[in-house]
C-alpha cells in the first residue's frame, strides 16, 4: 500500500473522509515517512485543459537556492510549482512550449519551518498561489498548460533539475477539483501533514 509513499484513490474523497484516512494511518501504522494523497478518476495524473489543485506541505534545510517541489511539465510545457532562490518566494509557473507566465507568492520561506502551499487553475484563465491558507498571488492567463508528461516530486522539469533539500509530506492532487478558499482553509488548519508539521 505504501509502495513509492503514495496513497491513490480512484474516486473522490470527502475532506472528512481524507482526514478520517490520514487519522486512521497515522494512530493504525504511526506514519512518519512523506506519502503523496492522489485523488484522481481512472488514476491518471497527466493534466489535460481542466481544472486541478496541488498542495501539500514542506520545510527546506537551506533556502537561497532554487528548488522543486511538484511539476508536471517537460522543457516549457506544463507547470511546476518551486521555491525561487533568488527570492525565496514560492512560483507557480506553466507555459505551451513557447510562452512562460510565473505567478509568484508572497511569503518568504525560511530554512528549517514547515509551511503549507496550494496552487489552483480553474481550468479556463484562473491561477492562484498560496503558502499557509493566505492569499498570494493570482493571475488570469490564457496560456494552455495541459500536457501528458510525467510527474515530479522534490525536482523539476526533467526530475533532476532543482532538487529539493528538505521535506515533502502529505502532497494531493486534485485532477478536475479547483479547491474554494474555504477548502484550502480546512486543509491548511485542520493540520493535514500533522505527522511532520504542526496541527493548527
Amino acid at each position: 500500500m505504501f509502495a513509492g509513499r503514495t496513497l491513490t484513490f480512484s474516486t473522490a474523497l470527502s475532506e472528512a473522509n481524507r482526514q478520517n484516512v490520514e487519522g486512521y494511518l497515522a494512530q493504525k501504522y504511526g506514519i512518519t515517512i512523506p506519502y503523496v494523497f492522489v485523488q484522481s478518476p481512472n488514476q491518471n495524473l497527466h493534466t489535460d485543459n481542466r481544472a486541478f489543485t496541488v498542495d501539500g506541505w514542506f520545510k527546506v534545510t537551506s533556502a537561497g537556492t532554487t528548488q522543486g517541489l511538484v511539476a508536471n511539465r517537460s522543457g516549457n510545457n506544463g507547470w511546476k510549482v518551486y521555491l525561487n532562490g533568488g527570492t525565496n518566494k514560492l512560483n507557480f509557473e506553466w507555459g505551451d512550449g513557447t510562452t512562460n507566465v510565473v505567478l509568484a507568492d508572497t511569503t518568504t520561506i525560511s530554512a528549517g519551518t514547515w509551511y503549507y502551499f496550494v496552487a489552483r487553475h480553474d481550468g479556463a484563465s484562473s491561477f492562484k498561489i498560496s503558502v499557509n491558507g493566505t492569499s498570494g498571488g493570482s493571475t488570469t492567463s490564457a496560456i494552455d498548460s495541459s500536457n501528458s508528461d510525467l510527474f515530479f516530486f522534490g525536482t523539476t522539469d526533467d526530475g533532476t533539475s532543482n532538487k529539493l533539500t528538505g521535506s515533502l509530506s502529505s502532497i494531493g492532487y486534485y485532477k478536475g477539483s479547483n479547491l474554494s478558499d474555504a477548502e484550502v482553509g480546512l486543509h491548511y488548519n485542520s493540520g493535514a501533514g500533522r505527522e511532520c508539521c504542526p496541527v493548527k
